[in-house]
C-alpha cells in the first residue's frame, strides 16, 4: 500500500504515487549540504509563512464580502419595501376618494329618488267627481256645468308640459 499524506491546500489525502517528483525529490535531497538544506528549509518556512499570510487575507475578506452581500440585499429590501408602502399609500388615497365619491352619489341618488318631476311640472289631483291639472277640472258632468275654456286650459297645460 502506497504511502499517505495530507495536502497542505486541503483537507484531503494525496497518495505519495501521485507526487511524480518524490524519487527525484529524496535523491536531490540527500545529495545537498546541511548549509544548502538549512537554507531551502527556511526558503520553505519563509514561503508556507507567505501563504499563510495570504490564506489569512483572503479568509479576512470573506466576512467583508459577507457583510456587503448582506447590506446590498438589506438596501434592496429596504427599497422594495419603501415601494410597496408607497403603493399601499396611493392604494388608500384612491380607496378614500372612490368612498367619498360613491357616498355623495348615492345621497345624490336618494335625493333625486324622493323627488318627483311630474309633480312639479304641473299638479294632477281630483275636486269631487273631476279630474283636475293645475287646478282646472278636466271633464264634464250633466248635473255639473264646467266651462270649455277651463278644460281646454287643463288639456293645455297637460299638453304643453309634456313637450306637444
Amino acid at each position: 500500500m502506497p504511502k499517505q499524506r495530507k495536502s497542505i491546500f486541503s483537507s484531503k489525502t494525496i497518495a505519495e504515487d501521485d507526487d511524480e517528483s518524490s524519487e527525484e525529490t529524496l535523491d536531490s535531497l540527500s545529495s545537498l549540504s546541511i548549509d544548502e538544506l538549512t537554507a531551502k528549509t527556511a526558503l520553505l518556512h519563509s514561503s508556507l509563512t507567505s501563504t499563510k499570510i495570504s490564506r489569512a487575507k483572503i479568509a479576512a475578506l470573506r466576512p467583508h464580502t459577507v457583510t456587503t452581500r448582506i447590506t446590498t440585499l438589506r438596501d434592496k429590501w429596504s427599497l422594495s419595501l419603501l415601494a410597496a408602502q408607497s403603493r399601499r399609500t396611493v392604494s388608500l388615497e384612491r380607496l378614500r376618494s372612490t368612498t367619498y365619491r360613491l357616498l355623495q352619489t348615492t345621497n345624490l341618488h336618494n335625493n333625486l329618488m324622493q323627488m318627483h318631476s311630474l309633480n312639479d311640472v304641473f299638479f294632477i289631483w281630483h275636486a269631487g267627481k273631476f279630474a283636475t291639472i293645475n287646478g282646472f277640472r278636466l271633464g264634464k258632468l250633466t248635473t255639473v256645468a264646467v266651462d270649455w275654456n277651463e278644460i281646454n286650459a287643463a288639456l293645455g297645460h297637460a299638453g304643453k308640459d309634456c313637450g306637444n
